[in-house]
């Protein structure tokens, strides 16, 4: 995990997501040649220190066929119920999100312990979610959905 987290200073995760989200899956096929070979030079020689050590035996490690490109893909572009052009599902209104009420939950119910702990868990976990929620929100005020209640009734 240390080689990785440092290796991950050499903007190769960046590289591989980018050609994951431009490039047809032959062009990534094309892309990881190149991608592995700079992989292994780095892990072989280090060359900006960030690793802090020449990784030899690691870099002989990495085979013809990492990462499997399906994989990549999978993990960039995953399946969700808004995948093709969907209209993904049919959900009740949410309702007002109370960042107080569920700050108190996640303090009493995950051990998040003091205040400036719940901050930084909501920074790295809440955040990006109850944002969205709330523009979500926004969203269907001006423009409301139609739902089936056979759906929502057991929601």
């Amino acid at each position: 995990m240390t080689i990785a987290h440092k290796l991950s200073k050499y903007s190769l995760g960046d590289r591989l997501l980018d050609a994951a989200k431009t490039h047809s899956p032959s062009g990534l096929e094309a892309f990881l040649i190149t991608w592995r070979a700079d992989l292994r030079s780095i892990l072989q020689n280090d060359p900006d220190g960030h690793i802090g050590q020449k990784c030899g035996a690691v870099a002989r490690a990495v085979s013809d066929t990492f990462p499997d490109p399906n994989i990549v893909r999978a993990y960039v572009m995953p399946l969700t119920s808004w995948s093709d052009g969907a209209d993904g599902p049919k959900l009740p209104p949410a309702g007002h999100l109370d960042l107080a009420k569920l700050a108190t939950f996640c303090e009493q119910s995950f051990g998040w312990g003091t205040p400036s702990g719940i901050i930084k868990k909501f920074s790295n976990l809440i955040w990006e979610g109850a944002c969205l929620r709330m523009l979500c929100e926004v969203c269907t005020t001006l423009n409301p959905p139609i739902y089936d209640n056979t759906l929502s009734s057991g929601l």
